[in-house]
């Protein structure tokens, strides 16, 4: 008999959207983090709703933009995250995002589609910059994320 390969700890990040703490929703949650920490994994969660998740884009977010100016969410997005410039609980959840080696969504499936503060923590936090737009390189097998916000090999 072959003895089996030790599992490589992992970082995750469970990020949960459900507004009642007791939903079975909060239960899956709460039992995948126990059974992933019980695994040896390290385990960060943010519950969208007991955080308050702010789920609309505005031009709060971009504390640089001109209120005289038309807001154009794409090229802001892009410009406030290459200059590290985004409100405080975007770039907060983006360090979550850099940190983990992986990301469950753990949400209730409401008219077809994810509950609209999970729709909007997607919409904040995968700015353009950050998960896609040409800053970012496109990730190969032998590429990793650094936290310094950067692609390298």
């Amino acid at each position: 008999m072959t003895e089996a390969t030790p599992q490589q700890r992992k970082k995750i990040l469970v990020v949960t959207a459900h507004p009642e703490p007791r939903s079975l929703n909060a239960a899956l949650a709460a039992f995948a983090v126990e059974h992933l920490r019980a695994a040896g994994h390290e385990v960060r969660v943010s519950d969208l709703y007991a955080m308050k998740w702010k789920s609309v884009v505005d031009a709060d977010d971009f504390p640089d933009h001109s209120a005289d100016h038309r807001l154009d969410v794409l090229a802001a997005h892009e410009q406030a995250t290459l200059a590290g410039r985004l409100a405080p609980d975007i770039a907060a959840e983006q360090e979550k995002v850099r940190w983990s080696d992986a990301v469950v969504l753990q949400f209730p499936m409401w008219w077809f589609s994810v509950p609209a503060i999970l729709k909007g923590w997607i919409d904040r936090v995968f700015t353009n910059g950050f998960a896609h737009g040409p800053a970012v390189p496109r990730p190969t097998a032998k590429a990793r994320w650094e936290g310094g916000g950067r692609w390298c090999r």
